[in-house]
């Protein structure tokens, strides 16, 4: 979610949190597929090959997995959210 960038104050910080959230991504989808970050917690998922129901599956899978990915900053504990 892009709110949760705005309240981490270190760019280092939230660059952390971007490649993080970029690399479990890449981990869930398939070689053929293209990752792209836009901007302000922006990412971009071109499925190649993929028709909208196994996307929205895929999409899902993503969605689980990075809402379970949590980050320590300032001593202050945040969970990652994916909106679609």
């Amino acid at each position: 979610k892009k709110d949760i960038l705005k309240d981490v104050k270190l760019q280092s910080d939230r660059d952390i949190i971007v490649k993080t959230v970029s690399n479990i991504i890449l981990k869930r989808s398939r070689r053929s597929d293209i990752l792209a970050y836009y901007d302000d917690g922006i990412f971009l998922l071109i499925f190649k090959h993929t028709d909208f129901e196994q996307a929205k599956k895929a999409v899902e899978s993503i969605k689980n997995f990075v809402s379970f990915s949590n980050f320590i900053i300032e001593g202050k504990q945040i969970q990652a959210k994916i909106d679609t």
